[in-house]
Order: C-alpha cells, then structure tokens, then sequence
C-alpha cells in the first residue's frame, strides 16, 4: 500500500472522508426516523427527492456519504429544508477544520 503524504490530495480526501462520518451516520438516522415518522416509504422519499430508493436506503444504512446538495434534496423530500445558508456555513466549517489539521 502507497503511504500517503500530508498535505498530498490523496491524504486531503482521506482526511475529508474521515470528518464526514460521523455526521453521515447522524443524517442516516435523522433521515431513517424522520421517514418512519411521517409514515412514508424509501421509494416515496426517493421520488420526492429525485434520487433512486437504494440511495436513501444506503444514506440511511450509514453506507454512503451523502453531498451536501444530495442531504438537502432528501432532507426537503422530508419536509426538512436546508437553506443555502446552512449548508455554506457548514461548508465553511468543514474547510477551516480541514485547515487545522
């Protein structure tokens, strides 16, 4: 296996990986109780939201990391909307700790 160089691109998308997983796995969860909640199925939530059903499925089952546009798209299919706003300061965030390390 190739080390990876600090500072190399390989190592920046590694790093930004990393970051992402523990709020992927809290927006698979939101998502998955937020659907059961409002009583509607993958299928329903993935035709609202322009998506396949095997991609709110793995957002859900924490086996993809969803983009910031992809969370949006979902979370409004939910009737949870994200305003551009939120998702640039959460962009933001996710820079300056990428910054820091």
């Amino acid at each position: 296996m190739k080390s990876w160089r600090k500072g190399s691109k390989r190592w920046e998308r590694h790093l930004r990986q990393e970051l992402a997983a523990p709020i992927c796995i809290a927006l698979g969860k939101v998502f998955r109780e937020l659907r059961l909640k409002r009583r509607l199925s993958m299928y329903a939530v993935a035709k609202l939201a322009g998506v396949s059903r095997e991609m709110v499925r793995r957002v859900e089952c924490r086996l993809s990391k969803p983009s910031l546009d992809m969370a949006a798209r979902i979370g409004s299919a939910m009737g949870v909307l994200l305003t551009q706003a939120e998702m640039e300061a959460f962009a933001a965030w996710a820079e300056n700790l990428m910054a820091a390390l």
